[in-house]
């Protein structure tokens, strides 16, 4: 999945080389040139009476799977208390007070990625002291700490003619700082040429008040030359497309500094094997500036100082051990609940200044892809290994918002070719979809919005999933409703379903019979109409999304088969301080007699743990689950091994409770009784439920306890689990 893949890229993925072209002129205009001169004049040099300051800054940082139709889903979220303290002479330390994290799965921390402070401390200057500086503070980890600094030059600085060009500056707005309203000129950013080696530069807007010059924000893209491509690079940037951007937002303190109050730092990432995007996010916000503390090492004239014009080192530095688990507690306060930042924002915020290939005009482009790694590989009971790829073209300006995309690929065990070929026309709020395909879909019952099947679980023993071969030609509406809260769906066309059976009995590395039949489908055609509404699609249940989301599904079979089934999902997540909670219901009812591969099944891991895989069957069923968790102030300090980190243990008892329903109508009976035989299938008869309670570990990525139904006498068995749930 590609969020385990972004989440080992270093941020230097992202300094790629763009295409560069060299202005014909500097400035759009006179008056823009005047505007850039007074701002160089005002920012290139530290405000005389700014020694030093001291302030409190917290971060959240996540890893998020973002899909093409905007919908997020956060698989990590760390979250620090930093306090930071900058120099005149550009030095600058931060040194991490507060620390907790909530995790999906077993990860390393994303700080391992971060060897250096992540903060910008200022936007004044020639040169900007982004991420790159040397941390002296891990002299001794490895060469990667002693390479030369990268040198960002400032849009304003000195040399500034060397380096871009200018645009815009004729339009004021205005904006609302700290309660002053601040007129300002958005003045358009791009590199002239392509800098030279180790040299960062600019791509974007940057917001000046037009009345005092000073910078508000900026907004855009951080570049830079890569030197020596090695082949490992090339095959990486091949396979792996990352792009980063910035906002860096500045605010007035003390009524005469203006110095940072909000920053984000974004990279994203796309590979040739999903469509979903991985980010890596920063958020930062500022607070409780002290300027020119006693403690200060710099109380000299500021004369005697000079300003910002050097890259300095920029330390890293931890609290101990035992402070960082007790801040929120004992001392300090978390201003914000882990996770607030990141549902705020979207990856989709950026798609205004990507690179000319990602967006969503120009020249029509075609890229090797697939929109899931299973359509480039699996491995599963009905097709053993499949393996196969697709591409994507975008129109772009030769048909706006028409993409045709396709893939294909070989059911090796199966001897049968499937794939899929689809085209999209997207206009505004509207996205209209023409799909044809042959997949082996799985008929799982409320599975996650991202369970696709087995992919690589069967390879190790695991394939708790059963199977049908679909054929279909559909045409699909969307419209997006509130701003994006909501989607609407529908969905008509022809498809024709077929038996598969179990071809493969065991996993490659074991020889005993492992792999279950598979469960009986009915074939035939059928002509499918469906419509559905999802509403807050972020909060799924099974991710760290905080809020309240819902689901509705419609859809109908008529012709050779025939059925009616409807189906309805709650999700919640809240984070009370220290306490998280989580719930979710999920509930359906298909007609009397409908084809077994449309009836509703429960049982095993994620669907009534405690009872075997899909004990109960039934034409209406009902599942609801309720997590409850307190994460202990103890051992919450990152554990180093190597040369990465971990989140701490952390660790958080609770009280998990998953209760299932199912029922069956007497035509349904008749019907089971004949695909499965009397006596052989069951409804739960009443309610059933387990009882979970252990203790999650590392943020929440694993749970070790013990668990047991309560609706009759069984003993406690042990459970380890991985995930949400």
């Amino acid at each position: 999945m590609i969020l385990a893949l972004a989440a080992g890229v270093h941020f230097a993925v992202a300094l790629t080389q763009q295409p560069i072209v060299r202005a014909d002129s500097t400035y759009a205009s006179a008056a823009l040139r005047a505007a850039v001169e007074r701002a160089s004049i005002v920012n290139r040099t530290v405000p005389r009476a700014l020694a030093a300051y001291r302030a409190h800054v917290e971060s959240e940082i996540a890893i998020v799977g973002h899909k093409p139709d905007g919908v997020e889903g956060a698989v990590q979220i760390e979250q620090t208390a930093n306090e930071v303290t900058w120099w005149r002479d550009g030095s600058y330390e931060q040194r991490v007070q507060g620390y907790r994290a909530r995790m999906l799965g077993p990860s390393v921390s994303l700080l391992s990625n971060l060897r250096f402070a992540w903060t910008v401390p200022s936007l004044y200057g020639n040169r900007i002291s982004l991420f790159f500086g040397r941390d002296t503070a891990r002299s001794r980890d490895s060469t990667r700490s002693q390479r030369a600094p990268y040198r960002a030059v400032h849009p304003f600085a000195t040399d500034r003619e060397a380096y871009y060009k200018y645009t815009g500056g004729e339009t004021a707005t205005r904006v609302r700082v700290n309660g002053r309203l601040v007129t300002v000129i958005r003045v358009h950013v791009e590199p002239s040429r392509a800098p030279p080696p180790s040299v960062v530069v600019f791509s974007g807007d940057v917001d000046v008040d037009a009345d005092r010059s000073h910078i508000v924000r900026m907004r855009g893209r951080f570049l830079a030359t890569t030197p020596n491509t090695s082949l490992r690079q090339r095959i990486l940037a091949t396979a792996l497309q990352g792009v980063g951007y910035v906002e860096l937002v500045n605010a007035e303190v003390s009524e005469q500094f203006w110095l940072p109050a909000y920053q984000r730092v974004e990279l994203q990432a796309t590979t040739m094997f999903s469509e979903t995007r991985g980010v890596f996010r920063i958020i930062s916000r500022f607070r409780e500036y002290e300027i020119n503390p006693a403690t200060s090492h710099l109380m000299a004239s500021a004369d005697s100082i000079g300003d910002t014009l050097v890259v300095r080192p920029h330390r890293l530095t931890w609290a101990p051990a035992d402070s960082l688990a007790r801040y929120g507690g004992a001392f300090g306060k978390w201003e914000r609940a882990n996770g607030d930042e990141t549902s705020r924002t979207n990856a989709n915020d950026f798609d205004d200044i990507a690179p000319a290939n990602l967006r969503a005009s120009g020249p029509p482009v075609l890229r090797p892809q697939v929109r899931r790694f299973n359509e480039f590989f699996r491995f599963d009971r009905v097709e053993g290994a499949y393996t196969g790829y697709g591409a994507e073209l975008k129109l772009r300006d030769a048909a706006p918002g028409v993409t045709m995309r396709g893939n294909a690929g070989w059911a090796w065990e199966e001897k049968t070719i499937r794939g899929t070929l689809e085209a999209e026309l997207a206009r505004g709020r509207w996205q209209t979809t023409l799909r044809g395909a042959r997949t082996l879909a799985h008929t799982n019952d409320f599975t996650s919005v991202f369970d696709v099947g087995a992919t690589i679980t069967a390879l190790f023993g695991t394939d708790d999933y059963d199977y049908v071969d679909r054929r279909s030609l559909s045409l699909g509406l969307a419209r997006e409703v509130a701003r994006g809260q909501s989607v609407i769906r529908l969905q008509s066309g022809w498809g024709s379903d077929h038996a598969e059976i179990r071809r493969v009995r065991n996993a490659p590395l074991s020889k005993r019979d492992t792999f279950r039949l598979n469960r009986p489908v009915t074939a035939g055609d059928y002509w499918r109409t469906a419509a559905s509404l999802d509403w807050n699609p972020s909060v799924t249940g099974e991710f760290l999304e905080t809020g309240v989301g819902a689901s509705a599904h419609y859809e109908r079979g008529d012709g050779g088969l025939r059925w009616q089934r409807a189906e309805a999902r709650f999700t919640a997540r809240q984070n009370v301080g220290e306490i998280t909670l989580a719930a979710r219901v999920d509930g359906a009812i298909t007609s009397a007699g409908a084809p077994p591969q449309q009836l509703l099944e429960l049982g095993g891991t994620g669907s009534l743990d405690g009872y075997s895989y899909k004990s109960f069957v039934g034409d209406r069923a009902a599942l609801a689950r309720g997590l409850v968790y307190y994460t202990l102030p103890l051992f919450r300090s990152p554990i180093r091994i190597f040369r990465y980190l971990i989140p701490g243990l952390s660790p958080a008892p609770g009280l998990g409770i998953s209760a299932g329903w199912s029922d069956v109508t007497s035509v349904t009976a008749r019907e089971l009784d004949i695909v499965y035989g009397a006596g052989s299938w069951r409804s739960t008869d009443g309610t059933r439920a387990t009882l979970t309670a252990g203790v999650r570990l590392f943020g929440g990525a694993i749970s070790v306890g013990v668990a047991r139904p309560l609706d009759h006498r069984a003993r406690w068995r042990g459970v380890v689990l991985a995930g949400s749930w």
